[in-house]
């Protein structure tokens, strides 16, 4: 938070030096002693240069930012194939087919068990590769116990109650592990999300 609002702050540095220049030098020429034309066509330059400015910052340095924050915070960042063993793993067990790779992606995985996204993507080739949507649960409920924070881990539980509810054998855990993200983790967005969907199933 304390991050986002000092971006806020930098990004807006050229209307600050607007506003400055306008007050030390334009707003002087409206004393009536000069031309007030000329001071406006300097204001109207002035606005021009800074909203473009402005625009620039926007789109080259906050907006990518925040892309990248949102993308770590909800879907705990994301891999290029080619950069990562994980995501380039996956990828080719989901374009070939590759079943007996599934393996040793699972101890790529484990390798470094606090990475979300990892987990995420073992359990999609579970799911959709191997079509074991069981053990996709499983390996969730594995990565919710390894991950640091309690937002990933929220999102891997919950992720988890999404697998076991399109079965109508696994609405009863669902529920389970969905009261266990409200009582463990309350204050996370997933926690809360846990919590309204209890309430809209109930009042259902």
């Amino acid at each position: 938070m304390k991050r986002f609002l000092l971006q806020i702050l930098a990004g807006f540095i050229p209307l600050y030096l607007f506003s400055a220049w306008v007050i030390m030098f334009v707003q002087p020429l409206f004393d009536g002693k000069h031309d007030e034309l000329e001071a406006l066509e300097r204001v109207g330059i002035g606005l021009g240069v800074m909203v473009l400015v402005e625009a620039l910052i926007f789109k080259f340095w906050l907006l990518p930012s925040w892309a990248r924050s949102m993308s770590m915070r909800f879907y705990a960042g994301s891999y290029i194939p080619e950069d990562d063993p994980i995501a380039s793993l996956a990828s080719i067990i989901r374009a070939d087919n590759r079943k007996d790779l599934i393996p040793e992606l699972s101890d790529l995985v484990e390798q470094d068990p606090t990475r979300a996204r990892a987990w995420l993507e073992l359990a999609s080739i579970l799911e959709s590769v191997k079509n074991d949507p069981q053990k996709a649960v499983e390996k969730l409920i594995r990565g919710a116990s390894c991950v640091k924070n309690d937002q990933d881990a929220a999102m891997l539980l919950w992720r988890a109650v999404s697998l076991l509810r399109k079965t109508d054998d696994g609405k009863q855990r669902a529920e389970q592990i969905r009261e266990d993200i409200i009582r463990r983790y309350p204050n996370t967005s997933y926690g809360q999300f846990a919590a309204q969907h209890r309430e809209q199933t109930q009042g259902a």
